[in-house]
């Protein structure tokens, strides 16, 4: 699900079309006019001519989708090596189409005749008459390129967002038709449209689409141009007689066709599909027990909320004792609680869902759960009572006292944003109040009322920069884009120059305070693993995103630099193992190498409690950086880890110890990386984890949470496999099957962010 809404659905595409053939009128125009004050008849109808108008609008076009995507040039355009064990398929796909499309030509043509001016233009421009290079140059580069950006780089990407596959693939391929503003060519270009549309959906790529275009348009030219064959049927007869194939050819076109359909399905598919529908079935039951089972129907007034765990065969919310994924019985996601800001991926899920199978009835949930909470549950302060320490209690139908904890999370800002732009207003400006005294330093506490001693913890800085950058972008109201920079600032300034590392809670020369509390001094001194640095960097990405189309690129170059002052010291080794736990200002490691991606690893002291488990918090940040900024050395530095985590154990039957939310995020990065490169061996490590997930973290129609990754929330009575948590990610684990669903299919993405769970 896009919560942004994705340019351009059907009428932007219209109107797209509409902009670029008046500029090509604009560009044509004036120049027609002085050609034929020339008597310069050849001009209009010259290769190059056609080039030039081709390149100004078509180019005119692909920029403004591009700009107004919000998204970068290599994401909205991938170009990435074709498998050469496509070719065969394709060249034998297009072979059939050039013949079964002549044919098609020869029928509406005997019905309604080219006018003779029309076919004359054909006939000079495939024949060459300018120059035989000129017409490979606008028939063969030009005009596929154009076409293929815009109509599957701009156009078919954005239907995908909106529309099912199938409906998106083929709205491109007519309006690729009726752009070729003649009846004659808009049977054939509507199927080879479809064909290219097809290509693209399932590599994402246009490379395909490029290489076929030019196939197809180089076909007619090498025989009537080039080699001058003269095919009654085939190629257009000079005096402009009309011809029919012989059936043998029309047959041989029909077995090249369907033959080439079928190899290059074969080789697209790769390795075993996805099987969509029972996998879909499964997540719509789980969808369908949360709207029955999950919502508030506690205290005297039900609300459209959702409870934050379940015991699945009670379907009730555990005995209130319980301190599963709670640092107390009413934590932040105690038993009795809601809390939105780990409702994300369920939020995501139904809204998913919606996208995907269209029905409204999750998507209508999901808004009935922002509208009631927007409405009746923010605090005097304006500040949203979620986190880890603070909730509300759906039994007694109040806020929990504590400390609101607002870090990493991405939530749904644009939907909340739509439904009660005031509530959202004020909770992102409510965040402003951590920082204690502006005058003396930007220092934060992460909780919320701060306390007297700041506790900054770098993750939660780059949640409030996405905020406070996304209600600039919705305002124009320079103060929060200010704000977001300055924090961003900030915390680049506590670096250290030598080795560029951040510690995860890092001191501040203003506030001497904390050098006398030990346990804080220690932690401004080491980087803390890698998970708040790592987070801090997707959210300054995500912020980034936000900011769209622009030259500033802080954002994006400070959380490039965090990441690899962090890759440059990994030292890892053939096996995978790495460390992850760096002295700040000498760059040295402090503990062992991470040896064991899955298991819990404290990279602490013995005497500090474990932050779960620290290997798989590489591949998730890294996967994600590399999605949206396609740097090579982040994918190399992903690869590197692939050993340490030995997917082939998913396929033995025992479960793995670690959360249902952390095993989405696996997931979740696997399918990134694929996302990005396309390559099947990431796609084939995401389903071996997932359907290690449907064996052992689905049971009775949900999904169940599993054990907590950190060992100190885990409880003596409650093991995880019998409750649902949104604590414990039991829906950011359907969202990432969803995702894999929703990719097997052909589509984008249902789900364009990806919630951070970081437990």
């Amino acid at each position: 699900m896009s919560l942004t809404p994705v340019y351009p659905n059907l009428s932007d595409s219209v109107w797209l079309l509409v902009v670029v053939v008046l500029v090509m009128t604009l560009v044509s125009f004036p120049i027609g006019i002085t050609a034929m004050g020339m008597d310069a008849d050849w001009v209009p109808g010259h290769p190059l001519f056609l080039s030039f108008v081709n390149l100004a609008a078509l180019g005119y076009g692909i920029r403004m989708g591009v700009r107004r995507s919000g998204m970068s040039w290599r994401f909205i355009l991938p170009i990435r090596p074709m498998p050469a064990s496509l070719l065969p398929g394709m060249t034998m796909t297009l072979l059939g189409c050039v013949l079964l499309v002549s044919e098609l030509d020869n029928l509406i043509q005997s019905v309604m005749p080219v006018p003779e001016a029309v076919r004359d233009s054909f006939v000079r421009l495939i024949a060459g008459e300018s120059h035989i290079l000129f017409t490979i140059f606008v028939g063969m580069i030009v005009a596929p390129v154009t076409e293929e950006l815009l109509f599957r780089g701009v156009i078919l990407r954005g239907y995908l967002a909106h529309y099912s596959t199938r409906r998106a693939i083929l709205l491109s391929a007519v309006l690729f038709g009726v752009f070729h503003l003649n009846p004659w060519q808009l049977p054939g270009a509507t199927a080879v449209g479809a064909i290219f549309g097809w290509w693209f959906v399932r590599t994402r790529s246009l490379t395909p689409c490029l290489f076929g275009h030019a196939f197809f348009n180089g076909i007619p030219i090498l025989l009537y141009g080039v080699l001058g064959f003269e095919i009654p049927g085939l190629t257009d007869d000079p005096e402009g007689s009309v011809y029919f194939q012989p059936l043998w050819m029309d047959a041989l076109g029909a077995l090249l066709l369907l033959l080439g359909l079928s190899s290059t399905d074969r080789v697209l598919r790769g390795g075993r599909p996805i099987p969509i529908g029972s996998w879909l079935s499964s997540i719509r039951s789980y969808a369908d027990l949360l709207l029955e089972k999950a919502r508030d129907s506690y205290g005297e007034a039900h609300s459209p909320l959702f409870v934050s765990q379940l015991d699945i065969a009670t379907s009730r919310p555990p005995l209130e004792t319980t301190s599963l994924y709670a640092s107390d019985r009413r934590g932040g996601a105690g038993p009795r609680t809601n809390n939105l800001q780990f409702d994300g991926g369920l939020l995501r899920l139904l809204y998913g869902l919606t996208d995907f199978v269209d029905d409204r009835r999750y998507a209508s949930a999901a808004d009935d759960y922002l509208s009631y909470y927007l409405e009746h549950l923010p605090l005097p302060s304006g500040y949203f009572p979620w986190g880890d320490h603070r909730g509300y209690d759906v039994f007694e139908e109040d806020a929990i006292e504590g400390h609101g904890e607002f870090k990493i999370a991405l939530p749904l800002w644009e939907r909340m944003y739509e439904i009660d732009p005031v509530a959202v207003g004020r909770q992102i400006v409510a965040l402003r109040k951590h920082i204690i005294d502006e005058d003396r330093s930007l220092a934060f506490d992460r909780h919320f009322p701060p306390d007297r001693i700041p506790h900054c913890v770098n993750s939660s800085a780059g949640a409030w920069i996405v905020a406070w950058t996304f209600l600039y972008k919705q305002t124009l109201d320079t103060t929060y884009l200010t704000w977001a920079r300055t924090m961003a600032d900030y915390l680049w300034s506590l670096r250290s120059v030598e080795t560029g590392l951040l510690a995860a809670c890092p001191a501040d020369p203003a506030f001497v305070d904390v050098q006398s509390d030990p346990m804080l001094q220690k932690r401004a001194n080491r980087t803390e693993s890698l998970g708040p640095m790592y987070w801090l960097a997707c959210n300054l990405l995500h912020a980034q995103r936000l900011m769209g189309d622009t030259s500033d690129t802080a954002f994006r170059d400070h959380a490039l630099s965090y990441i690899r002052s962090f890759t440059n010291r990994f030292d890892v080794t053939d096996q995978g193992h790495f460390f992850a736990t760096f002295n700040v200002l000498t760059g040295s490691p402090l503990f062992d190498p991470v040896t064991e991606g899955w298991q819990v690893t404290p990279q602490s002291e013995e005497t500090e409690r474990s932050s779960g488990v620290v290997g798989l918090r590489a591949p998730i940040g890294l996967a994600y950086a590399y999605k949206v900024t396609m740097e090579p050395d982040l994918l190399e530095a992903f690869n590197r880890f692939e050993p340490l985590f030995a997917l082939e154990r998913f396929e033995q039957d025992e479960p793995r110890e670690i959360s249902a939310g952390l095993l989405g995020q696996a997931i979740g990065a696997w399918t990134n990386v694929y996302v990005a490169t396309r390559h099947d061996r990431y796609l084939e490590g995401a389903r071996t984890m997932a359907e290690h997930a449907f064996r052992h973290y689905y049971r009775d129609g949900w999904f169940v949470c599993g054990p907590p990754t950190v060992p100190h929330y885990r409880d003596s009575v409650r093991t995880g496999w019998e409750t649902y948590s949104n604590r414990g990610g039991s829906s950011d684990l359907a969202v990432s099957l969803l995702r894999l669903c929703a990719i097997e299919d052909g589509r984008d993405d249902v789900i364009e962010d990806d919630p951070v769970c970081y437990f």
